[in-house]
């Protein structure tokens, strides 16, 4: 078994399908957008790493001291980042992921993760609005 995530991409994309509950400290429910099971996921206390029950984390958390890159580990990451206003980015090449000059996380597996500011474009004010729509 190969010790990375060489499909970094489709399985961060597939962790947008999970929705992910907190349930205690740096505990969380994530319930599978694809399976529709729940699993659990325990991130770290400095968050840089995390363990899940899917097949995926108990098997290779063994292998890699107990920190899972599964898509339920990554869901958590995305919904803590979420929380700052951030969003994050998955890589399986630690040098490419260094390249975005963004904060990085090695999370296990081969992936490391690189974390961004969500932009909202400016409200336009109540007056804007009016002089688009010929007030």
């Amino acid at each position: 078994m190969s010790n990375q995530i060489q499909n970094t991409q489709e399985v961060h994309n597939r962790s947008d399908l999970h929705k992910v509950t907190p349930s205690g400290y740096n505990v969380f429910d994530v319930q599978s957008g694809v399976s529709g099971k729940t699993y659990k996921v325990v991130i770290s206390h400095d968050r840089t790493s995390a363990t899940c029950n899917c097949k995926w984390g108990t098997t290779r958390g063994r292998m890699t001291g107990w920190k899972s890159a599964c898509a339920h580990a990554q869901s958590v990451f995305e919904f803590l980042a979420n929380q700052d206003g951030r969003t994050v980015s998955a890589w399986n090449n630690p040098d490419a992921a260094s390249r975005q000059h963004r904060p990085t996380i090695k999370i296990g597996d081969g992936v490391t993760l690189t974390s961004r500011k969500v932009f909202e474009k400016p409200r336009k004010s109540e007056a804007q609005l009016l002089i688009e729509l010929g007030y």
